[in-house]
């Protein structure tokens, strides 16, 4: 006989276990609002798109990813090898860094400063999840 304790305590851990956390993220550039929906559930990455609007062209695209939390890494693959952004090269750390408010990802962009192209992350804040009903 099992004490109930212990079946209590596994079902609470299998329950957790399939929990699943939505996260939206959004940057509203000068030229271009990204904004990124994800779900995590099991440390992988479910539901994961890229949605890109062009403020000048009155055009929405959307790019489909998948992937895997580790630590505050997440590590991601747009299954249709059609990448959004330009990815920084072999030196770099390519992993996307989630923060409770907050995430960044490594990318090549330019510095209107400057006029030059470097390393420069893809800083987007957290937005209301939108309820999928």
């Amino acid at each position: 006989m099992i004490p109930k304790f212990l079946l209590l305590t596994t079902f609470n851990l299998l329950a957790l276990a399939t929990f699943a956390q939505s996260y939206c993220f959004l940057n509203e550039g000068l030229k271009v609002q990204t904004k990124i929906t994800f779900s995590l559930q099991n440390n992988r990455i479910l539901q994961g798109r890229w949605e890109s609007w062009d403020y000048s062209a009155d055009s929405n695209e959307v790019f489909p990813f998948e992937g895997v939390k580790v630590g505050l890494k997440l590590k991601v693959v747009f299954p249709e090898k059609v990448v959004p952004y330009q990815i920084p090269g072999p030196r770099h750390e390519n992993g996307w860094t989630l923060y409770p408010k907050k995430l960044l990802i490594p990318a090549i962009q330019r510095n209107y400063e400057t006029n030059k192209y470097g390393m420069i992350p893809i800083e987007l804040e957290s937005c209301p999840v939108e309820d999928k009903k």
